[in-house]
């Protein structure tokens, strides 16, 4: 039997199953599970990692026994991974252990509303087919593991995930987004297509990067840890994020965790309105930023780009794609009306430099902004200051110079 003993109010003693003594301790660096005589703490991570402590109520265990759940994320080779173990409390010590795992979840909640209600979108068939596995065992084990009450929708077809968010109640906390780019692409078009779309849009969205491409959660995440399906789950968990959730200022990012206003572009095209949160294309890369794939007649052409079956080529299928239309060799005439507002790159990078670090030193609260509103399209027409491209012509021209640089009937727009 150990000699360990709990010295301080931030320190518990239980029993493992084995009747071993466990000392669990917490300080502002990290929380620690000590057994036995181990010099090396069984656990220690920063109490950003850690989920939940939950004792079970008297009764719950064999006589004079109470069950513990500890629930954390613990770096092992470097990556992020579920912990969670079963400890035991005398039946006397009871009380006393449910107001010191109050204390410290509170503590390492900071302030974030623990047990969020969850709305989890996933593309079964995302990235190379793994994606219902990779939430099965990595992280709905995590989101529960938390308290967090999930609800699971499976897309089944190509622009599901738009229906399913048109229909979405909105009392959910988080929406997650289990795939690639393009499932949040159809969760924004639903959202923006409803009469609340106001207030559906002001639900945070976190995706959990199990898609091939995953561009969102490299901007939220960091390069580094873009890929890292738990450090996701643990954004969607508490959403207040720092570079200390992995022990080091390497993976320090000023917008990491936090909710921040997410810019949208849309499309025109007739009276179709498309909404996108990262790119839109025309030319050789015209396969929209959706999850499935699907036809979309693109503006001043009559051609239609079926992609689908390029989706079984998986990271592939868009090179693949455009270099069929290299080899087809087909016209893709258009017209293209600018306006250059700022053409000094140096300039460009020194206020995004100023925007980030004005963002990363001011407090952002958990309370939604009031300018997450979708407004109308613009009825615009170039004036003295844009220039039009068109198709064969060498030289721009601009909108004062000959009528046909004016846009007309049926061009698609893009609203940035």
């Amino acid at each position: 039997m150990s000699d360990l003993v709990a010295d301080t109010e931030n320190e518990l003693l239980l029993e493992s199953a084995q009747g071993q003594r466990v000392l669990f301790r917490y300080t502002p660096a990290a929380f620690e599970v000590i057994e036995g005589q181990n010099a090396r703490p069984l656990l220690s991570t920063p109490p950003r990692n850690v989920l939940r402590i939950s004792v079970s109520r008297k009764g719950d265990g064999p006589a004079g026994r109470v069950p513990v759940t500890i629930a954390a994320l613990a770096l092992e080779s470097g990556n992020l991974e579920l912990w969670k173990r079963d400890y035991w409390v005398g039946a006397e010590s009871h009380q006393a252990a449910v107001v010191w795992a109050a204390r410290v979840t509170s503590i390492c909640y900071d302030g974030v509303q623990q047990g969020r209600r969850v709305a989890l979108l996933l593309n079964p068939i995302g990235g190379k087919g793994k994606a219902r596995q990779l939430v099965k065992t990595i992280a709905l084990p995590i989101l529960e593991a938390a308290g967090l009450k999930v609800e699971v929708y499976e897309t089944q077809y190509a622009k599901h995930g738009e229906m399913i968010a048109q229909d979405l109640p909105l009392d959910f906390d988080v929406i997650a987004s289990a795939s690639g780019d393009g499932l949040i692409h159809e969760v924004i078009n639903g959202f923006a297509a409803r009469a609340d779309a106001k207030q559906a849009l002001r639900i945070p969205i976190v995706q959990i990067p199990t898609g091939s491409a995953n561009a969102f959660c490299l901007n939220s995440l960091g390069l580094e840890n873009g890929f890292s399906i738990p450090l996701a789950c643990l954004n969607v968990i508490k959403g207040k994020l720092t570079s200390k959730a992995l022990g080091s200022e390497v993976y320090s990012h000023p917008f990491l965790g936090k909710r921040i206003p997410l810019d949208i572009c849309s499309l025109m095209q007739g009276s179709k309105r498309w909404f996108s949160y990262m790119s839109l294309a025309a030319g050789l890369m015209m396969k929209p930023n959706t999850c499935d794939g699907w036809a979309m007649r693109v503006s001043y052409t009559d051609s239609y780009v079926a992609v689908s079956i390029w989706n079984v080529i998986w990271n592939q299928r868009i090179d693949a794609y455009s270099a069929l239309l290299v080899f087809q060799n087909k016209a893709m005439k258009c017209r293209l009306h600018l306006k250059v507002v700022n053409a000094d790159k140096a300039l460009m990078i020194q206020n995004t430099n100023a925007k980030s670090q004005q963002a990363a030193s001011t407090t952002r609260s958990d309370e939604p902004t009031e300018g997450v509103v979708v407004t109308p399209p613009r009825d615009l027409q170039p004036d003295d200051e844009w220039v039009t491209i068109v198709s064969g012509e060498e030289t721009p021209m601009t909108a004062g110079e000959l009528e046909k640089a004016k846009w007309k009937q049926g061009d698609g727009i893009w609203y940035i």
